[in-house]
């Protein structure tokens, strides 16, 4: 854990958080934690560069503010990133659900 100053608590890191304390994170609607997602999914792709799903919720976060173009790239990048996972998977359930996602958000970035 990592502190922020000495009179602030810890403050977890996206490893120490866990991948499902941080997938219920990342599902918040609200407003106000907007930013706080979008921080956690930049930390999260820092960590997990191949994982598309978290491009797909990064660039769903930017469609909700308006950054249609970083949404766009992001979408892409998940589309290419799903593709890679698929053809190595003999499942690829969780990469052909990232794919369907990124789809419907680059369909709707690119009508923006």
């Amino acid at each position: 854990m990592m502190t922020d100053s000495a009179d602030e608590k810890p403050t977890e890191t996206v490893a120490e958080r866990g991948m499902w304390g941080n997938f219920r994170r990342w599902l918040g609607r609200g407003e106000d934690d907007l930013q706080d997602r979008l921080f956690a999914l930049d930390d999260a792709i820092a960590h997990h560069p191949s994982t598309a799903i978290n491009y797909v919720l990064r660039g769903e976060c930017y469609l909700q503010i308006g950054y249609n173009q970083l949404a766009e790239r992001d979408f892409e990048q998940a589309l290419e990133l799903g593709r890679s996972a698929l053809a190595r998977s003999a499942w690829g359930f969780g990469a052909q659900v990232a794919q369907d996602r990124a789809v419907r958000g680059l369909r709707i970035a690119r009508r923006r």
